[in-house]
């Protein structure tokens, strides 16, 4: 008796493909992995981007709005209200 061959499928080919935007398809016999790209995790379904990427943003901005908004109690109030709502929106994809 013949042992069945199976021909293995490439899901990763599939259109659309059956990881998340921000994930890497790994094909591998007999099935398939998705992998979370750098600066996000996850099960590779579903990837987040890592929260200290959203803070690098904020940092990298407050400089340059710091000396828009002013210094003092008023500045430091709306850079921490800046700062709180910024962390607190989902992730984007737009690295500096």
């Amino acid at each position: 008796m013949l042992p069945h061959f199976r021909r293995n499928v490439d899901e990763c080919a599939m259109t659309p493909g059956p990881c998340h935007d921000n994930a890497t398809c790994v094909n591998i016999e007999g099935s398939f992995q998705c992998i979370c790209k750098a600066n996000f995790t996850g099960n590779g379904f579903q990837c987040q981007e890592i929260p200290f990427r959203s803070l690098r943003k904020t940092l990298y901005l407050l400089p340059i709005l710091a000396s828009y908004i002013g210094t003092g109690l008023t500045g430091a109030v709306l850079l921490a209200l800046l700062f709180a709502s910024n962390s607190s929106r989902p992730p984007t994809d737009w690295t500096p």
